[in-house]
């Protein structure tokens, strides 16, 4: 009696053990993905919660569940670039009212608040418990976990920095076109390798890159070019939709079942989410990553996040769910 006793007690612990682990496996390593922040950060996601800005109630900071239960306002703070790691919470605060705007933390039940800096555009915060944020021109790394630690460059990079995400492996950013500020666009790709601490081009200054999006899990980099010339200027970069990966450094222009498209991709998986540059062309598409597939998956208009296995349109006062193929629609909030 005494050896089974002794056995169902192990049995427990080793249950405990393995929910354990298996909670820990649910929570962000990243605190957002790149493609929300790109869209403005207004929904970040952490094991079955759905973090965001509520549009019914002056954009202050909620929680609801993935099925749409148990909503409830965390904090009368407006956030931006919300990212969710473990049991807190960092975001861009926009409310004047509640405190300086600038880079907060709250825990997920809205006490602990901690102010960090100000002025912050992008902010991607890591499980390690660095935040890493564009400010003026810069990337700045801070110490969540140590609040006295100043801020301090990300990486030594002198020039003016015009767009940037940082990954597990690499920081991806754009400067001027031809590296010039009085051209007024951003131009070429730069890649710098957080391991090695070097930095390369991945494309030359002289194409003209208003917008790129990088994968989170694996090296691909899709951007949108509008012009440029060869070195030699003999001749025009193409405009349109073009991928590269910093494994290959042979970018390729995709197809365009579209003339224009709007200033607001989103890379999900292996897809990129996209719409039509025309007024009040609301269908949304989404594009195979080698340019093979395309589909119209939806006529609602609005940013697109990705939480989990959905996806949700950020449309006016609505918060629509879908799965990423745009199956199964539901209004969330």
């Amino acid at each position: 009696m005494k050896r089974l006793l002794i056995a169902i007690l192990l049995l427990g612990l080793c249950m405990t053990a393995s929910s354990q682990g298996s909670n820990r496996d649910k929570l962000n390593v990243w605190g957002n993905t790149n493609s929300n922040l790109k869209q403005g950060g207004l929904v970040a996601y952490q094991d079955g919660v759905v973090y965001y800005a509520n549009p019914r109630d002056s954009f202050k900071l909620y929680r609801i569940n993935i099925d749409g239960t148990l909503k409830r306002r965390i904090s009368h703070d407006m956030p931006s670039q919300i990212n969710v790691i473990g049991q807190f919470i960092y975001y861009f605060n926009n409310n004047d009212r509640t405190g300086k705007r600038g880079l907060y933390r709250v825990s997920v039940n809205g006490r602990d608040r901690i102010f960090f800096d100000i002025d912050a555009s992008y902010i991607r915060v890591h499980n390690s418990g660095m935040a890493y944020f564009y400010q003026e021109g810069k990337l700045y790394q801070i110490n969540t976990n140590n609040i006295t630690k100043p801020k301090e460059p990300a990486i030594g990079e002198r020039d003016f920095i015009t767009n940037v995400f940082i990954t597990t492996d690499y920081i991806f950013y754009t400067k001027w076109w031809e590296n010039t500020s009085a051209n007024s666009q951003y131009g070429g790709m730069h890649i710098y390798d957080r391991a090695s601490r070097k930095t390369d081009h991945l494309l030359s200054d002289n194409r003209i890159i208003p917008e790129f999006i990088v994968s989170d899990s694996w090296r691909w980099v899709f951007y949108r070019q509008m012009g440029g010339y060869y070195d030699n200027n003999t001749k025009q970069y193409q405009n349109g939709l073009c991928i590269v990966s910093n494994n290959s450094r042979n970018p390729k222009k995709l197809p365009t079942p579209l003339p224009e498209y709007d200033g607001n991709l989103a890379f999900i998986e292996r897809w990129l989410y996209f719409r039509s540059a025309e007024p009040n062309e609301n269908t949304l598409y989404r594009m195979s990553f080698d340019g093979k597939s395309v589909e119209a998956i939806s006529s609602v208009p609005g940013e697109v996040y990705e939480v989990g296995d959905y996806i949700i349109i950020f449309s006016g006062d609505r918060l629509i769910r879908t799965l990423k193929d745009g199956r199964l629609e539901t209004v969330l909030n």
